[in-house]
């Protein structure tokens, strides 16, 4: 069943109406959740959390996010006919699955 993609208010009104109707607290219906998922690649997580009234960890939590962290083991390369420097310099790379990247030099 192909899912039209939502705006954030739009998606926003359904989990209000939702709220507005439902006869007893439970879970949030999947139907809803496959609307917010196509939303955290427009928005952050924080922004999508404030406009459901909601917080991060149930959106995480419920969609299933991802958010392994991968280490790449560096090792450094001493060459026996150049001196060690005095100074060692490090470059730091952080990805994340949105692909935005931190780098510390």
């Amino acid at each position: 069943m192909l899912h039209q993609v939502k705006t954030l208010e739009e998606v926003k009104q359904a989990f209000e109406h939702w709220r507005a109707t439902r006869f007893k607290k439970g879970k949030i219906p999947s139907h809803l959740w496959q609307q917010v998922k196509p939303l955290l690649s427009q928005y952050n997580i924080s922004t999508v959390a404030q406009a459901l009234n909601m917080n991060t960890k149930t959106i995480k939590d419920n969609l299933h996010l991802d958010e392994n962290i991968q280490f790449i083991e560096v090792k450094e390369q001493i060459s026996a006919s150049k001196p060690s420097p005095s100074i060692t310099t490090c470059t730091v790379e952080l990805h994340n699955t949105k692909g935005n990247v931190l780098k510390i030099l």
